[in-house]
């Protein structure tokens, strides 16, 4: 799935660059990398993609989240 994914986004898909941006950000068929999800994520905003946007906040969160776990020393869900 993830190389169909990626073949549909360098293809200028929108909707297949924010599923493949979900896979990055959740680490489904791939490493869990919100990086890439993030580039992915801006990239479909741009094209108009208002759930892409919503994301971007998501994952702004969720680096927070886990910033505080690693000073804690939590481990972090779905890393490796």
């Amino acid at each position: 799935a993830l190389q169909w994914m990626q073949h549909a986004s360098e293809m200028r898909s929108t909707y297949a660059k924010s599923l493949l941006a979900l896979m990055y950000a959740n680490g489904f068929g791939t490493v869990r990398d919100l990086s890439i999800a993030r580039t992915l994520f801006k990239e479909s905003a741009r094209n108009g993609d208002e759930a892409a946007e919503f994301m971007l906040q998501i994952i702004d969160a969720l680096e927070v989240q886990e910033a505080e776990m690693r000073a804690r020393g939590e481990v972090i869900p779905r890393e490796k």
